[in-house]
């Protein structure tokens, strides 16, 4: 109950300090020219490993898209990235190599953002965040990471998610920040909203989760 009430109060703060109007490209451009951002790396057609240090992941996503799955060190290498220090490695080695490649190929082959999701956190060590990486990797115009950061700074641009006016979708945006890291539904909530935003900017859906991610980390260690 304390950690909710955090949350929440954490939110109030954010819809009441006024800031409001977001300039995504901006601050996306910021997040791709800040120093210290960590490349990553793939197998190439010859099956050489090649590294994309784009944040985008243009390299990368050409890869993925043409050979429609990703290899199980490729895995390795997105835990890797999207949880610093490997915590997760363990886990994610313990997948065969033909697991990786048949689940990758079911997700990116599904119609549905969700079961992209679930299909994805089959494999052992993934869950939400990381398979979310692993769809921003193969297609950054329609997908994108999540994780904490990106999710708190989503009302500075869609304010009307804090409106308890409409009390459903403000409650469903609280239970994100509960439920982000395991429930595929909290991603298909997320992503609707930044492909919202990506419309209207004229952006990648990836570009508008690195502008929220960079708005945040501004936002909490000013």
């Amino acid at each position: 109950m304390r950690r909710a009430a955090d949350e929440q109060n954490s939110l109030h703060i954010l819809r009441e300090s006024d800031v409001i109007l977001m300039d995504l490209a901006a601050l996306a451009d910021d997040f791709k020219q800040r120093a210290g951002y960590t490349s990553v790396d793939f197998k190439d057609r010859t099956g050489d490993w090649r590294t994309d240090s784009d944040p985008c992941f243009s390299s990368i996503s050409e890869r993925f898209q043409e050979r429609g799955y990703i290899e199980k060190e490729e895995l390795r290498e997105i835990g890797r990235w999207k949880v610093q220090g490997g915590r997760i490695d363990r886990h994610l080695k313990e997948n065969s190599p033909e697991r990786v490649e048949d689940q990758s190929a079911l997700a990116f082959d599904s119609d549905s953002d969700g079961e992209k999701i679930a299909v994805l956190s089959e494999l052992k060590g993934v869950r939400v965040p990381v398979a979310s990486t692993i769809l921003a990797m193969w297609k950054p115009d329609t997908h994108a990471v999540i994780d904490f950061r990106a999710l708190r700074a989503l009302p500075a641009a869609k304010p009307e998610l804090l409106d308890q006016e409409t009390y459903t979708e403000f409650a469903e945006f609280l239970e994100l920040f509960r439920t982000y890291g395991t429930d595929p539904g909290a991603y298909e909530f997320y992503i609707a909203h930044v492909r919202d935003l990506a419309e209207e900017s004229g952006l990648l859906t990836r570009e508008v989760d690195m502008a929220l991610w960079e708005y945040d980390r501004r936002r909490t260690e000013s």
